[in-house]
Protein backbone atom coordinates (compact mmCIF):
# COMPACT_ATOMS: atom_id res chain seq x y z
CA UNK A 1 0.00 0.00 0.00
CA UNK A 2 1.44 3.44 -1.10
CA UNK A 3 2.18 5.58 1.72
CA UNK A 4 1.68 9.69 1.55
CA UNK A 5 3.70 12.14 3.23
CA UNK A 6 1.74 15.32 4.47
CA UNK A 7 4.87 17.00 5.69
CA UNK A 8 3.78 20.25 3.71
CA UNK A 9 0.50 20.82 5.87
CA UNK A 10 0.79 23.31 8.73
CA UNK A 11 -2.20 23.32 10.46
CA UNK A 12 -5.43 21.23 10.66
CA UNK A 13 -8.09 23.79 10.90
CA UNK A 14 -11.03 23.48 13.71
CA UNK A 15 -13.99 25.25 12.83
CA UNK A 16 -17.71 25.30 13.29
CA UNK A 17 -20.29 22.24 11.44
CA UNK A 18 -23.61 22.55 11.03
CA UNK A 19 -26.02 22.23 14.27
CA UNK A 20 -27.11 19.23 16.15
CA UNK A 21 -30.51 17.30 14.77
CA UNK A 22 -33.35 18.37 17.01
CA UNK A 23 -32.38 16.71 20.25
CA UNK A 24 -33.98 19.06 22.24
CA UNK A 25 -35.79 22.01 21.54
CA UNK A 26 -33.65 25.16 20.98
CA UNK A 27 -33.72 27.67 23.68
CA UNK A 28 -35.91 30.96 22.61
CA UNK A 29 -37.13 33.80 24.66
CA UNK A 30 -40.49 32.58 25.72
CA UNK A 31 -39.19 29.04 26.60
CA UNK A 32 -39.71 27.65 30.29
CA UNK A 33 -40.16 24.04 31.86
CA UNK A 34 -43.30 23.97 30.61
CA UNK A 35 -42.32 24.20 26.79
CA UNK A 36 -38.81 22.64 26.59
CA UNK A 37 -38.61 18.80 26.26
CA UNK A 38 -39.10 16.35 29.13
CA UNK A 39 -35.78 14.51 29.21
CA UNK A 40 -36.75 10.73 29.99
CA UNK A 41 -40.49 10.95 29.89
CA UNK A 42 -41.21 11.72 33.49
CA UNK A 43 -43.40 14.72 34.39
CA UNK A 44 -41.20 15.87 37.14
CA UNK A 45 -37.89 15.38 35.90
CA UNK A 46 -35.86 17.73 34.31
CA UNK A 47 -36.57 19.43 30.74
CA UNK A 48 -34.01 20.92 28.48
CA UNK A 49 -33.52 23.53 26.19
CA UNK A 50 -30.07 24.12 24.03
CA UNK A 51 -27.84 26.74 23.19
CA UNK A 52 -24.84 27.43 21.29
CA UNK A 53 -21.56 28.39 23.97
CA UNK A 54 -19.51 31.07 23.30
CA UNK A 55 -16.53 29.44 24.40
CA UNK A 56 -16.05 25.22 24.76
CA UNK A 57 -12.71 24.92 25.41
CA UNK A 58 -10.88 21.56 25.44
CA UNK A 59 -7.11 20.43 26.11
CA UNK A 60 -6.44 18.29 22.77
CA UNK A 61 -3.80 15.87 23.71
CA UNK A 62 -4.13 13.87 19.79
CA UNK A 63 -5.96 13.64 16.75
CA UNK A 64 -6.47 11.14 14.48
CA UNK A 65 -8.41 8.66 11.93
CA UNK A 66 -8.63 5.04 12.00
CA UNK A 67 -9.43 2.25 8.88
CA UNK A 68 -11.63 0.62 12.03
CA UNK A 69 -13.67 1.09 14.85
CA UNK A 70 -12.49 0.42 18.33
CA UNK A 71 -12.84 -3.00 19.31
CA UNK A 72 -16.39 -4.06 21.11
CA UNK A 73 -16.25 -4.04 24.87
CA UNK A 74 -12.39 -2.95 24.75
CA UNK A 75 -11.53 -1.19 27.84
CA UNK A 76 -8.02 -0.16 25.68
CA UNK A 77 -9.67 1.73 23.20
CA UNK A 78 -6.43 3.45 21.89
CA UNK A 79 -4.65 0.33 21.14
CA UNK A 80 -5.97 -0.20 17.80
CA UNK A 81 -2.96 -0.55 15.19
CA UNK A 82 -5.33 0.53 12.33
CA UNK A 83 -5.28 4.47 13.54
CA UNK A 84 -2.52 6.96 13.05
CA UNK A 85 -2.17 10.43 14.87
CA UNK A 86 -2.06 13.75 12.72
CA UNK A 87 -1.82 15.56 15.55
CA UNK A 88 0.08 14.98 19.12
CA UNK A 89 0.66 17.15 22.34
CA UNK A 90 2.31 16.02 25.31
CA UNK A 91 1.18 19.01 27.50
CA UNK A 92 -2.50 19.65 25.72
CA UNK A 93 -3.15 22.17 23.07
CA UNK A 94 -6.29 24.08 24.77
CA UNK A 95 -8.97 24.88 21.94
CA UNK A 96 -11.93 26.93 22.22
CA UNK A 97 -14.09 24.69 19.44
CA UNK A 98 -16.99 26.88 19.53
CA UNK A 99 -14.73 29.55 18.01
CA UNK A 100 -12.76 27.68 15.57
CA UNK A 101 -9.42 27.00 16.44
CA UNK A 102 -5.89 26.11 14.49
CA UNK A 103 -3.71 23.37 15.17
CA UNK A 104 -0.32 22.04 14.54
CA UNK A 105 0.07 19.03 12.83
CA UNK A 106 2.59 16.45 13.73
CA UNK A 107 5.52 16.69 11.53
CA UNK A 108 5.89 14.29 8.79
CA UNK A 109 2.77 12.48 9.38
CA UNK A 110 2.89 9.42 7.02
CA UNK A 111 -0.68 8.18 6.03
CA UNK A 112 -0.96 4.75 4.17
CA UNK A 113 -3.33 5.66 1.20
CA UNK A 114 -6.96 4.31 1.82
CA UNK A 115 -10.13 5.03 3.34
CA UNK A 116 -10.98 6.17 6.90
CA UNK A 117 -13.94 5.23 8.46
CA UNK A 118 -13.56 6.59 11.92
CA UNK A 119 -12.30 9.72 13.60
CA UNK A 120 -10.94 10.16 17.16
CA UNK A 121 -9.46 12.66 19.77
CA UNK A 122 -7.88 12.56 23.23
CA UNK A 123 -9.07 15.63 25.50
CA UNK A 124 -8.88 16.38 29.28
CA UNK A 125 -11.77 15.51 31.21
CA UNK A 126 -11.64 19.06 32.37
CA UNK A 127 -13.04 20.67 29.35
CA UNK A 128 -15.02 23.84 29.75
CA UNK A 129 -18.16 25.82 29.13
CA UNK A 130 -19.36 29.61 28.97
CA UNK A 131 -22.76 30.10 27.77
CA UNK A 132 -25.37 32.45 28.17
CA UNK A 133 -29.08 33.33 27.21
CA UNK A 134 -31.31 35.82 27.37
CA UNK A 135 -35.13 35.14 27.92
CA UNK A 136 -38.48 37.26 27.52
CA UNK A 137 -39.48 37.80 31.67
CA UNK A 138 -37.69 36.00 34.57
CA UNK A 139 -36.97 32.89 35.37
CA UNK A 140 -34.82 31.65 38.51
CA UNK A 141 -31.85 29.48 39.65
CA UNK A 142 -32.02 26.58 41.40
CA UNK A 143 -28.12 26.39 44.04
CA UNK A 144 -28.34 22.59 43.65
CA UNK A 145 -29.65 19.77 46.26
CA UNK A 146 -29.78 20.00 49.92
CA UNK A 147 -28.59 16.73 52.25
CA UNK A 148 -32.49 15.61 51.65
CA UNK A 149 -32.07 15.55 47.66
CA UNK A 150 -34.52 19.02 47.76
CA UNK A 151 -34.10 21.59 44.84
CA UNK A 152 -32.67 25.00 46.47
CA UNK A 153 -33.36 28.49 45.41
CA UNK A 154 -30.61 30.25 44.71
CA UNK A 155 -30.16 33.49 46.84
CA UNK A 156 -26.75 34.60 46.33
CA UNK A 157 -26.02 35.38 44.50
CA UNK A 158 -29.74 36.63 43.49
CA UNK A 159 -31.43 33.68 41.69
CA UNK A 160 -33.87 35.69 39.33
CA UNK A 161 -33.22 37.49 36.22
CA UNK A 162 -33.89 37.65 32.69
CA UNK A 163 -30.59 36.60 31.64
CA UNK A 164 -28.92 33.13 32.63
CA UNK A 165 -25.26 32.56 32.31
CA UNK A 166 -22.63 29.81 33.40
CA UNK A 167 -20.82 31.32 36.98
CA UNK A 168 -17.74 29.16 36.79
CA UNK A 169 -18.89 26.87 39.50
CA UNK A 170 -18.80 22.79 38.42
CA UNK A 171 -21.29 21.17 36.01
CA UNK A 172 -23.13 18.50 37.44
CA UNK A 173 -22.59 18.44 41.05
CA UNK A 174 -25.50 18.70 43.16
CA UNK A 175 -24.24 21.60 45.62
CA UNK A 176 -22.96 23.54 42.96
CA UNK A 177 -24.93 26.74 41.58
CA UNK A 178 -24.19 26.54 38.17
CA UNK A 179 -26.13 29.32 36.80
CA UNK A 180 -26.98 32.22 37.62
CA UNK A 181 -29.93 34.94 36.90
CA UNK A 182 -29.89 38.23 36.64
CA UNK A 183 -30.95 41.44 35.39
CA UNK A 184 -27.93 41.27 32.72
CA UNK A 185 -24.90 39.15 31.88
CA UNK A 186 -22.59 39.68 34.61
CA UNK A 187 -19.74 38.14 36.11
CA UNK A 188 -19.82 34.80 33.28
CA UNK A 189 -17.45 32.38 33.55
CA UNK A 190 -16.65 28.83 32.35
CA UNK A 191 -18.06 25.82 34.28
CA UNK A 192 -15.76 22.85 34.19
CA UNK A 193 -17.04 19.14 33.54
CA UNK A 194 -16.30 16.47 36.00
CA UNK A 195 -14.81 13.41 35.08
CA UNK A 196 -17.83 10.93 35.21
CA UNK A 197 -19.69 10.02 32.05
CA UNK A 198 -22.22 6.93 31.51
CA UNK A 199 -23.62 4.47 34.37
CA UNK A 200 -22.57 2.68 37.39
CA UNK A 201 -21.92 -0.29 36.14
CA UNK A 202 -19.40 1.15 33.46
CA UNK A 203 -17.68 2.50 36.14
CA UNK A 204 -18.83 5.78 35.07
CA UNK A 205 -16.33 5.78 32.27
CA UNK A 206 -17.81 4.49 28.92
CA UNK A 207 -20.70 5.43 27.16
CA UNK A 208 -22.11 5.46 23.45
CA UNK A 209 -24.22 8.60 22.74
CA UNK A 210 -25.79 8.65 18.74
CA UNK A 211 -25.00 12.19 16.87
CA UNK A 212 -26.27 13.61 14.22
CA UNK A 213 -26.31 17.06 12.22
CA UNK A 214 -29.29 18.32 10.67
CA UNK A 215 -30.69 16.06 7.68
CA UNK A 216 -28.23 13.78 8.33
CA UNK A 217 -28.21 9.93 10.17
CA UNK A 218 -26.70 9.07 13.83
CA UNK A 219 -23.59 8.22 14.35
CA UNK A 220 -22.49 6.47 17.57
CA UNK A 221 -20.00 8.01 19.51
CA UNK A 222 -18.23 5.92 21.71
CA UNK A 223 -16.16 7.81 25.00
CA UNK A 224 -13.96 6.80 27.41
CA UNK A 225 -12.57 8.01 30.76
CA UNK A 226 -8.96 7.05 30.64
CA UNK A 227 -6.46 6.66 33.95
CA UNK A 228 -2.80 8.21 33.26
CA UNK A 229 -2.38 4.11 31.03
CA UNK A 230 -4.94 5.13 29.17
CA UNK A 231 -6.75 2.26 29.84
CA UNK A 232 -10.62 3.25 30.77
CA UNK A 233 -10.72 4.20 34.45
CA UNK A 234 -11.79 1.34 37.10
CA UNK A 235 -13.89 1.28 39.99
CA UNK A 236 -12.20 3.82 41.75
CA UNK A 237 -15.37 5.60 43.55
CA UNK A 238 -17.51 4.83 46.27
CA UNK A 239 -21.14 3.69 45.58
CA UNK A 240 -24.15 4.65 47.43
CA UNK A 241 -26.27 2.73 49.94
CA UNK A 242 -28.41 1.18 46.78
CA UNK A 243 -24.90 0.45 45.22
CA UNK A 244 -26.21 2.27 41.55
CA UNK A 245 -25.09 5.61 41.85
CA UNK A 246 -21.92 7.52 42.76
CA UNK A 247 -21.10 8.41 46.05
CA UNK A 248 -17.62 10.01 46.18
CA UNK A 249 -13.90 9.25 44.72
CA UNK A 250 -11.31 7.00 46.32
CA UNK A 251 -8.04 8.66 46.69
CA UNK A 252 -9.27 11.78 45.09
CA UNK A 253 -8.48 15.33 45.30
CA UNK A 254 -10.31 18.07 47.58
CA UNK A 255 -13.41 17.13 49.01
CA UNK A 256 -16.88 17.82 48.61
CA UNK A 257 -18.88 18.56 45.44
CA UNK A 258 -15.72 20.13 44.05
CA UNK A 259 -13.76 16.85 44.85
CA UNK A 260 -12.14 15.30 41.47
CA UNK A 261 -10.84 11.59 40.65
CA UNK A 262 -7.33 11.02 41.46
CA UNK A 263 -6.69 9.21 38.09
CA UNK A 264 -9.30 10.57 35.38
CA UNK A 265 -7.11 12.65 33.02
CA UNK A 266 -8.55 11.99 29.54
CA UNK A 267 -11.71 11.72 27.54
CA UNK A 268 -11.00 9.22 24.28
CA UNK A 269 -13.85 9.55 21.47
CA UNK A 270 -14.12 7.45 18.69
CA UNK A 271 -17.02 8.56 15.88
CA UNK A 272 -17.89 6.97 12.38
CA UNK A 273 -16.86 9.81 9.52
CA UNK A 274 -19.45 10.24 7.61
CA UNK A 275 -18.19 10.63 4.68
CA UNK A 276 -15.10 8.68 4.94
CA UNK A 277 -12.30 10.19 4.54
CA UNK A 278 -9.97 9.25 1.71
CA UNK A 279 -6.25 9.70 1.28
CA UNK A 280 -4.63 9.53 -2.13
CA UNK A 281 -1.62 10.07 -3.39
CA UNK A 282 -2.96 13.60 -4.83
CA UNK A 283 -4.15 14.69 -0.84
CA UNK A 284 -2.56 17.70 0.20
CA UNK A 285 -4.87 19.12 3.43
CA UNK A 286 -6.71 17.47 6.25
CA UNK A 287 -9.97 19.86 7.84
CA UNK A 288 -11.20 19.14 10.95
CA UNK A 289 -14.47 20.46 11.52
CA UNK A 290 -16.40 20.37 14.71
CA UNK A 291 -19.59 20.45 15.52
CA UNK A 292 -20.96 22.75 18.67
CA UNK A 293 -23.81 24.49 17.35
CA UNK A 294 -26.43 24.03 19.77
CA UNK A 295 -24.26 21.06 21.77
CA UNK A 296 -24.97 22.77 25.15
CA UNK A 297 -27.96 23.41 27.22
CA UNK A 298 -30.18 24.69 30.21
CA UNK A 299 -32.07 22.47 32.42
CA UNK A 300 -35.20 23.24 34.26
CA UNK A 301 -36.48 21.77 37.41
CA UNK A 302 -40.41 20.04 36.38
CA UNK A 303 -43.02 22.57 36.80
CA UNK A 304 -44.98 20.75 39.45
CA UNK A 305 -44.34 17.76 41.71
CA UNK A 306 -45.52 14.44 40.44
CA UNK A 307 -46.10 11.20 42.19
CA UNK A 308 -43.76 10.27 45.23
CA UNK A 309 -40.56 12.60 43.96
CA UNK A 310 -40.96 16.09 45.49
CA UNK A 311 -37.11 16.65 44.89
CA UNK A 312 -38.01 20.03 43.23
CA UNK A 313 -40.92 21.29 45.13
CA UNK A 314 -38.80 24.44 46.76
CA UNK A 315 -37.75 25.92 43.11
CA UNK A 316 -40.44 24.50 40.66
CA UNK A 317 -39.55 25.60 36.97
CA UNK A 318 -35.80 26.55 38.65
CA UNK A 319 -32.80 26.28 35.86
CA UNK A 320 -30.86 23.40 37.89
CA UNK A 321 -27.63 22.74 35.88
CA UNK A 322 -26.09 23.10 32.59
CA UNK A 323 -25.37 20.44 30.41
CA UNK A 324 -22.94 19.87 27.29
CA UNK A 325 -24.86 16.71 24.54
CA UNK A 326 -21.47 16.23 22.46
CA UNK A 327 -20.68 16.98 18.96
CA UNK A 328 -20.32 15.32 15.59
CA UNK A 329 -16.67 15.93 13.54
CA UNK A 330 -15.68 15.72 10.54
CA UNK A 331 -12.40 14.76 8.97
CA UNK A 332 -11.96 15.89 4.89
CA UNK A 333 -9.24 16.04 2.51
CA UNK A 334 -8.06 17.71 -0.16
Amino acid sequence: MKKVLLSSIAYLSLANGPALAEIYDKCTEASTATSTLIVGGDDDGARTCSVTPSTLTFKLFEVGICLADAAVGTTTPMDNDTCIAVFTSTNGLDANLSKGAAIPLSPEVTLDEGTYTHGYILVGTEAKITMSHTFSTVRSASNGKDSDGKAVKQTSPSADGVVCYTNGNPIGVDASNTVTCGATNGAQAASSFSQRIGEHDDNFSYMAAPMAVAGGANVNTRVWVLNSSKVQAPKDFNSNEGNNDFDSWIGGVGAGPTATAADRPYNYAIQPLSPALVVSPTTSLISIKFNVTNATAFDFWGPTVAGDDNSNTNCLSCIQDVAFDGMKFAFTSE
